[in-house]
């Protein structure tokens, strides 16, 4: 994992990472974590950024465990949540940690999107290690259905501006990446640029199963198409763009 990325990140976060909370239309992220980490005694947000959801944890858990790889994330969520005392920072590689104490619920949004599958893999195995049996999380990935959707309207747009079909293609390619590469069969697709990890919603439901977990509802967070393109044209509506959102259940042995 990239810390020196992310160290860079720190005050420019909320300037540059998208932030799921405010684009989410419904709201369902906040609300789902609300629900399911109501009572919880130990809940906790691994790769919290800045801190956008330990409020929502921390009015609701009796302690909450902020980790994330980056210092300076840390030092913006320590200020932005400084009035609530439930909360404990550490810094941590989440592919590797090897932290003790079982929690009740766990929360990881945007975290599982390295294109390293060694690297998922431990974050996963971090996951389902902290989780007590019965436990629950909600994690947060993007989308491949949707990434491929936005292909298709976007080669839409072109054609209703009079595009030709091979100029079309080109500008699709530069959004995905070389169509045919074989990291599109891994599901890595750009964002901004940047290789990242995207899930289809079968594959969720396998890799949940694989890691011990069992998948209890998968929702798509939709967001508006503006988050996608600058200027939408009007006639982009429903579907809109998604994240899918997982939530599971560590089986009990």
């Amino acid at each position: 994992m990239d810390r020196n990325y992310w160290e860079r990140k720190g005050r420019a976060y909320d300037a540059e990472i998208f932030d799921v909370y405010a684009e989410d239309r419904r709201g369902i992220v906040a609300s789902t974590l609300r629900r399911l980490a109501a009572n919880a005694g130990h809940a906790a947000d691994l790769g919290c950024g800045t801190g956008k959801a330990l409020p929502l944890l921390a009015a609701t858990a009796r302690h909450v465990e902020a980790v994330d790889l980056s210092a300076s994330c840390l030092k913006e969520a320590r200020l932005a949540c400084a009035a609530w005392k439930n909360i404990s920072y550490r810094r941590a590689d989440l592919s590797r940690d090897r932290a003790r104490g079982l929690l009740d619920f766990i929360l990881s949004v945007n975290v599982l999107i390295m294109p390293d599958e060694q690297v998922r893999r431990g974050i996963f195995r971090t996951i389902v290690r902290r989780l007590k049996p019965g436990g629950r999380c909600l994690i947060v990935v993007p989308s491949l259905e949707s990434s491929l959707w936005v292909a298709q309207q976007l080669f839409r747009w072109e054609q209703k501006d009079g595009v030709g079909r091979e100029q079309a293609f080109r500008t699709v390619r530069q959004l995905l990446g070389d169509r045919f590469h074989p990291a599109l069969a891994e599901g890595i697709v750009p964002i901004d640029g940047v290789p990242t990890k995207h899930y289809l919603a079968e594959e969720l439901g396998h890799t949940f199963d694989q890691q011990g977990i069992r998948l209890l509802k998968l929702t798509p967070v939709r967001y508006a198409w503006r988050t996608e393109f600058e200027n939408p044209p009007g006639w982009m509506g429903a579907p809109y763009p998604w994240d899918w959102m997982a939530v599971g259940e560590k089986i009990r042995r």
